[in-house]
Formats: structure tokens, C-alpha cells, sequence
């Protein structure tokens, strides 16, 4: 008898705990995107698009194998949303990368680059979700999820004017213009 009470109580402070962690883990996470949302910093982008980083980078040696992999992911995705939602991921993966090539490596043309393939990943998931949509399928999430990346991924862009000599400027503006067109297609 005394042994199945403390089974119980084990139980109950094992549940109370994770709970307790389950709540306060999620509260803090979409506290600490609200909060970076408005101003935007060096440090803001690993907040905003946690858990991905930029990783390679193009022009790195093995980057080749990074585009390769993504590339073979992609074929292996069957559903549209699915290919929406992946290509999303493609389009915040681009956008760091070329944060990464602005600020830290100073490669403005592999960053420019970069910048027209996140446009070209949002331009796919765009096609996605319409084709989608032309099956009936709820799309709503997806979209849901696509506004809040692409508001996001302004913000990421927005900060690196502010930080890049004013003859690289152009292209990130071209980069946030077609980017606040997606939006207003979505809205």
C-alpha cells in the first residue's frame, strides 16, 4: 500500500513537471519572437529563424553538397502543402545565408545571389499553395505560417540595409519589394 502511494505521488510530480516545462518553454519561445520582431539586431536573426542557421554558405567549397541535398529532399516531397511548407523553409535558409555573405564574409555577389534564390523558394511555395488551393485543400496553416516568415524574413532584410555600403542596398530593396508582394497576394 505505502509502495503504490509513492508510485503515485512520482507520478503526479513527474506530470506537474513536465507541464510545468511544456508551458513556460513555449510561453518564453513566442515572447522572445514578438520581442525581436521590432528591432531587428546582429544577434536577432538566430532568434527569429531558430533552430535554422545559415551553415554553408555559397562559395564555400562544400556547399554543392548542401544544394544537392536539398535538392534530392525536394524530390522526395509528394504532397503541395508539404512542398510549400519546405520551400518556405528553403526561402529562411537563403536569407540567412546571405546575411551571412553581407555581414560576415563580405561577398556581396554571392550574397545577391543568394537573395534571388529566397526569392525564387518564396515564388515556389506561392505556386504551391495555389495549386493547393485549386484541389481543395485547407491551406490556411500554410499560409499562416508563410505570412509570418516572409514578415520575418523583412525584417532580417530590412536590418542589413542599415548595415551594407549603399551600392549593395539595391538588391535587398528589390529582395523586401517582391517579398511585400507575396504578402499582398496572400492577404
Amino acid at each position: 500500500m505505502k509502495l503504490r502511494k509513492i508510485n503515485l505521488f512520482v507520478c503526479l510530480l513527474a506530470l506537474l513537471c513536465l507541464i510545468n516545462f511544456s508551458v513556460s518553454s513555449s510561453f518564453a519561445q513566442t515572447d522572445t519572437t514578438e520581442a525581436t520582431m521590432g528591432a531587428v539586431t546582429r544577434d536577432s536573426s538566430y532568434i527569429l529563424f531558430w533552430p535554422i542557421v545559415a551553415g554553408q554558405v555559397k562559395g564555400d567549397s562544400l556547399y554543392f553538397l548542401k544544394s544537392l541535398k536539398e535538392n534530392l529532399r525536394e524530390k522526395f516531397i509528394f504532397n503541395d502543402l508539404k512542398k510549400a511548407e519546405y520551400a518556405i523553409t528553403l526561402s529562411e535558409k537563403r536569407v540567412l545565408e546571405a546575411e551571412k555573405l553581407f555581414l560576415d564574409k563580405k561577398d556581396f555577389s554571392n550574397a545577391e545571389e543568394t537573395l534571388k534564390a529566397a526569392q525564387n523558394s518564396r515564388e515556389k511555395a506561392v505556386q504551391f499553395i495555389q495549386k493547393a488551393r485549386e484541389t481543395n485543400q485547407s491551406t490556411s496553416d500554410v499560409e499562416n505560417r508563410f505570412k509570418k516568415s516572409l514578415e520575418k524574413q523583412r525584417s532580417l532584410l530590412q536590418f542589413l540595409i542599415s548595415q551594407v555600403p549603399s551600392d549593395k542596398k539595391t538588391s535587398l530593396e528589390k529582395n523586401i519589394e517582391s517579398l511585400n508582394s507575396i504578402l499582398t497576394k496572400l492577404d
